[in-house]
Parts: C-alpha cells; structure tokens; sequence
C-alpha cells in the first residue's frame, strides 16, 4: 500500500512514534500525542557515499520507491532505489499480547533493517565499488542527545502549561483553564536507542551499520525504549505514575530487559498478528483493523498511585476526555473480544462518578453516569460541557449485561446492584408522559448532528435504546433476586414497544423522533430555544435506530423488539444517507459521517443477516485518502466539518469477528451460537484463544455439495460449551482435539 500517516503505541504508558511520511517527519514523545515534538527519524543506507532515506526526516533523497504494510504490532516500510541497486526494508514493532500486561504495557520498540541486493530476474546480484552502509540517527528540539558506544541517549523536559491540563473551556475566558494549582508541571523522560549485535559505529548522531551483501541480504537489530520517572497523572489529590515502571527501576534496566527478552516479545506480537492475518477478512478489513488498533492503543492510560492502585483509561482522541462512557460503549467490542478484565476495571471507574438525579414517582432515588472523568492529565470530573443522562445510563447498562453474559462473572454487577437500581430508574422517570419514550436528559453522543438527531425530545434512537437497556437491566435484576425492580424494567420496555410501532413507523423506516415540536428545546450549546417551526428531519432515515441492538444481539437477550422493520430500516438508511466515505446521521443531516458508527451499524446488520461487510471499503477509501496528504492525523472517525482525529473509536472494526460469525455466548449457561452472514468465511474465536498455550479456536463455513458445512477447530478450548452452529452440517472431529 501507499504510505500514510499511522502510529505505533503501547498499552496504557503513552510512548508513540507517529509516523508522517506526507510530511517527512516523525511525531514523537514519551506522554504521546499533544505532547510530542516534531523529530527527523533518519534511516536508510548508503552506497558509495550516496545516501537514500525513507520520509521521515525533512534532508536527504528519498529512495525512489516506497511501500508501507501493516499488521497489528508493526509497521513496515519496503523501499528500494534501481539506481543504487538496493533495498531497505524496515520493520517498527510495538509488543503486545492480550492480558499480558508486562509485554503489551513495556515502553520498548523493536526496529529490524534488512538490506537485499536488487537484481533482476536470472541476473547476478550486483557488485558493489564501495561498502554498504545502513543508519538510523534522530533530531529532535530541545533534546539532549548524547552518543553512547551502541547507540544513543536522549532526555528532554516536558513542561505542562495550565491550558493542557483541561479539554474544554470557555474561549471567552481564557483564565478559567489556570483557576487550579496542578501538582504536574513538568515530566522528565529519558529514551534510549541502541544497536544489538553486529559492527557498529556511532557518528553523527546515527548508528551505522556496515552490512555485508555477499549472501543477497543481512538484516541488523535496534531497540527503542523509554522511561519517566515523574508523576504523569493525578486524580483527587493523588499523582500517578506509569503502571510500567513497577516492571524496571532504571532505564538501564529496562534497555537490558528489552534485550534478553526480544525473541520472546517478537514471537509473542507475531503470534497475535498471525491469528489476525490468518483469516479470511479481506485486505481493506485487516487494514482498517490493524490501523485504528494502533491509534487506540496511543489513548490509553494505565497509571498507579503511590500505594499501588493503578487506574486505566482512554483518552478520547483530540478531545483528552478520559473514558467517555458513549466511546466505551463502540470500544467495547475490543475488550470483548481480547481484553474484558479492562472493562471491569473502568466500570469500578464510572462509578465513582455518579451524578444525584431526581426522586422518581415513588420517591426513589435515581442517578446518572458523568460523559467522561476527566480530561488531559487529570481524572477530577467530568469535563465535557452538558450531561447526556439518558445515553450514557443506557450505555453502561448495557455493557454490564453484555460483560455478565460473555464472561459469567456475577460478583461485577453484584457489585453494582445498587447503582443499576438508580441508573435504570433515572431512565425510566426521563418519561414523563408515561409512553416509554424518554423525553429528559436526552442530549446524546451524536454532538455535530442536527437538533432532531442531536437533542429532539422523544427520539427513536435513545428510546430503542433504553428500551434494550431495560430489558437488560430486568435480566440482571433476575440475577439479582430483585423481583420489583425487574417487574418495573419489562413494564416499561413493553410501554416503549407499543409506542415505537404506533408512533414511530413511517412504512418503510423509523422516524428520527416522535415529537415534531421544538417548543421548549433548548440547543444544549447555547442553552438557548431553537427558532420556531417542526424540527427539520423528525421523519429522515437515521443509521442510529438499532444502535442499542447490537449487546443484546452479541449476548442472545430478547428485546421484544420487531426485527423485521429492524432490518427495514437498516436497509432504508443504508440506501438513503450513503455517501462515498460511509452514511451521514441521516438523510437529512448530510454535515458529518462517523465512521465508527457506520462500524457498528454494519455489525448490528450483521447479526440480523444483512450483509454491509463491504461498506468498510468505504471507510478504509477515507482513511487513506485523509492520511496521503497533510494533514492526516491517524485514523479520524469524521467526515465533514468536524474532526475527530487521532481517534481511539476506530477499533470498533474488529467487531467484524464477531459479527461476521453471529457470534453470541452466553458464558452463564455455556451455550455458544454461531450464524454467519456469509459463506465462505474463516474467522477466529477471539474471546476463546487460549493465548497462554497459543491455542487457537477457528471457526470455518463453507459450501459442500449444496449444503454449507461449518468446521470448528477447538482443541480443548471450546471444551464444554453447547455449540449451535446453526443448520449446517457440522464437521465435529476437530472438536475436542
């Protein structure tokens, strides 16, 4: 492929290097992006004193061609220059391997360089007049770097100005960000890039290597690691450092560490990327998959205070919002899929951010979630402008039921029983007219929309939503023993249902919202009404309607919901409010396209056996083009006059495996159902790798002699699940083996 802006990150310690060939250069920084500098990262060889450099750095002849791949862990760059007779391949890989967290946390970088020979076919390889010569050098602003017998040392000072320390502010009130004395007003970082083995010499601010090309190719090893000392976070008058530096207490110590365990790190990333390749995904999804993988992992935070309780979030892109619980709820399916102990933690997080809301009709107490806890370095409240109740209740609802079902663990919402209580019941009291539509606290996610998708009062997408949240909510009350509360959810749930089929079905689609009226709606921005009249696009096509669907899909809940008009409309919308790069809000609301949630509408098709799959050419068709030319900014989950850049909502795309296969388990009961939107198709069980033994379950449909066989490789790891992989003829030998 083309080569376009991309990262390479690591679990929770923030070092990234952020790759701008558009623009021959490289962002860098131990607290990643919004704190990085902008540095020249000089590789390439040289061939009788004639230089080539790949383009990242702003000097030097570029070789004449260059290729970029992709995996999960790497980024790769092939280049070659016909008139030097030579080629460089060069390898970045960042470690990283599900639930290990020493290795996927490690702020450490592989770089492999192989040189080869150019030689066309049945030709002799070239001679060459002079020594072959490969560097790797680096500039970057106010960095000291000092030259060391392999390698070289950097150390450079970050200072934290009050302005970076809140996401949101006033413009009017350019004060208001510095009103708190923040504990973090500067972080130390040291790096280190160092040779492994082989001839080398140090010079000019670059390794070089001296390779011999007399066996067509050699390849020479580098490591790039990181350490801060200093506090990077605080959070209610506590200062938090990397949860990685528990691992090594030097930066010495962790270059030594990278070093002895390179085999076992590189095996294990390649591991991992292997069980992604190896399915039957086209290039454009693995792709997209490996991309935005990479620009969420840039996001993450995990920290730990001074007595060791170390906390884990996500930055929201451009925004620094820590944890939005409406982002959460799309990068779910990523902990779902390879990770779930992540979520856990971050709803023990939500909860401590819990909002009093007012008494429902019995004088019962309700309350609802924060959108975020926080922004930038700090995790001290919600620093988003407006509430959004209804939306974000219903999301963390939701993912506690999911989590429960995929995962069997009880004691999470045992936990939270309480808290579920007064979430649901601030749902349910938002419907003040009694007909199961909330028409309170409805503001909701889709922040660049028009007013009827944005804020309208009664709209279909939160009152699907809520609906679905409700009747997950009652499962979970079952659970819970708390007959009442589940008696109160299913009531509602069957209000919103009669209302959803006679209010909101226009023949062929669901109305964006039931009330037409803008009386008395304010535009949450401004806090002001809106300008008189119905609101324009109450009756569009909207891609969000089924947006709460697809937890309760994943995790086999009936909703009640009439599935039917669900794939109506899902279709209706598709066909509607298409574009090149995806499907706007509506068909009516042509100012935006999100990405991520053209993601998961497709996914929620999926599960009902419509087959969307391809459209993520369309996304990929974006990505690529926003990040070919300056001034791209990783994967960017908008299209329009907004720009959600450096976005960790991308990672919504490896839902494609599960989605792809109608994957739902149901871990309480062990029962596991499988029902592909298309065949022939070869996917990995994700949640059931056994990544410790490298074990992993395939799950393979294909045509036979008119009818569609299903193979299922387990070996051991499906052992005990009641498999229902549908009517087909099952090939079971594999099972068990």
């Amino acid at each position: 492929m083309i080569p376009i802006e991309t990262a390479l990150g690591r679990l929770g310690t923030r070092c990234f290097l952020n790759f701008r060939p558009q623009s021959r250069e490289v962002r860098h920084g131990a607290l990643g992006r919004y704190f990085d500098a902008v540095a020249d990262l000089r590789i390439g060889l040289a061939v009788d004193g004639q230089r080539r450099v790949l383009p990242l750095c702003r000097a030097g002849e570029v070789f004449e061609s260059v290729d970029m791949e992709l995996t999960m862990t790497s980024v790769t760059f092939r280049c070659e220059s016909r008139p030097l007779k030579v080629g460089l391949d060069v390898t970045f890989r960042a470690p990283f391997y599900p639930r290990d967290v020493q290795t996927s946390t490690a702020p450490v970088f592989y770089i492999d360089l192989t040189v080869h020979a150019l030689a066309p076919p049945g030709r002799p390889r070239p001679g060459f007049a002079g020594p072959v010569e490969v560097f790797l050098g680096l500039e970057r602003p106010d960095t000291s770097i000092v030259e060391r017998s392999r390698g070289l040392d950097l150390a450079y000072t970050i200072r934290i100005e009050p302005r970076q320390q809140i996401s949101w502010f006033d413009p009017d009130d350019p004060g208001k960000p510095s009103k708190r004395d923040w504990q973090i007003t500067q972080v130390r970082c040291a790096e280190r890039i160092e040779a492994s083995g082989g001839e080398v010499r140090v010079k000019d601010k670059e390794i070089r290597w001296r390779v011999d090309l007399s066996a067509h190719s050699q390849t020479v090893l580098a490591a790039w690691v990181a350490r801060v000392e200093d506090p990077v976070f605080e959070r209610r008058g506590r200062v938090h450092r990397f949860l990685a530096t528990r691992h090594h207490d030097s930066l010495d110590a962790l270059g030594t560490w990278a070093f002895e365990q390179r085999e076992m790190l590189v095996s294990k990333s390649r591991f991992f990327d292997a069980v992604f390749d190896g399915s039957s995904l086209s290039p454009t999804q693995r792709n997209l998959i490996a991309f935005t993988f990479q620009s969420y992992l840039i996001n993450t935070w995990w920290v730990e205070d001074e007595a060791g309780n170390d906390w884990f979030s996500v930055w929201e892109g451009v925004c620094r919002f820590h944890s939005t619980i409406d982002v959460e709820y799309n990068l779910a399916l990523l902990y779902f899929a390879l990770w779930p102990e992540l979520l856990k933690k971050t709803f023990a997080e939500w909860a401590e951010y819990e909002k009093p809301g007012p008494s429902d009709r019995d004088g019962r107490r309700t309350g609802f979630l924060s959108h975020d806890m926080g922004a930038c370095l700090s995790a001290d409240g919600q620093d988003y402008p407006h509430e959004m109740e209804v939306e974000e209740n219903t999301n963390f609802i939701l993912l506690l039921h999911a989590y429960w079902r995929w995962t069997g663990r009880e004691e999470v919402p045992a936990r939270h029983a309480e808290l579920l209580q007064r979430l649901i019941r601030y749902v349910t009291a938002s419907d003040t007219t009694g007909n199961g539509f909330p028409d309170r606290g409805v503001a909701n996610t889709i922040d660049d929309a028009s007013p009827a998708v944005q804020y309208a009062r009664e709209q279909t997408y939160l009152a699907v939503k809520a609906l679905c949240a409700a009747r997950a909510a009652a499962d979970l009350a079952r659970l819970l023993r708390d007959d009442t509360l589940a008696a109160e959810c299913e009531a509602f749930a069957e209000r919103t249902l009669r209302t959803l089929d006679r209010d909101a079905w226009l023949g062929d689609h669901y109305a964006v919202c039931i009330d037409q009226s803008d009386a008395d709606v304010l535009d949450v921005w401004t806090g002001k009404p809106l300008p008189t009249g119905p609101l324009e696009g109450w009756d569009a096509y909207s891609i969000y309607t089924a947006n709460g669907l697809l937890l309760p899909l994943m995790a086999g809940l009936e909703t009640g919901l009439d599935l039917d008009r669900i794939r109506l409309d899902l279709r209706a919308a598709l066909e509607r409010a298409r574009t090149e790069y995806g499907c706007t809000h509506s068909s009516a609301d042509r100012a935006n396209l999100w990405i991520s949630q053209n993601l998961w509408r497709d996914f929620v098709a999926a599960y009902l056996g419509l087959d969307f799959l391809s459209e993520a050419d369309r996304y990929w068709a974006f990505e690529v083009r926003s990040n070919c030319t300056t001034p791209g900014h990783c994967f960017i989950d908008t299209h329009g006059w907004n720009s959600l850049e450096y976005y960790p909502r991308g990672i919504t795309s490896i839902g494609v495996f599960l989605a792809a296969v109608g994957l739902q388990v149901d871990a309480a009961s062990r029962r596991i159902r499988l029902a592909p939107v298309r065949v022939p198709i070869r996917l990995p069980l994700l949640p059931f790798v056994d990544w410790d033994k490298r074990v992993v379950p395939w799950v393979e449909y294909i045509p036979e002699d008119g009818r569609i066989a299903c193979c299922i490789d387990g070996r051991g790891t499906l052992r005990g699940w009641d498999i229902d992989a549908g009517d087909v003829h099952l090939v079971e030998s594999a099972l068990g083996s």
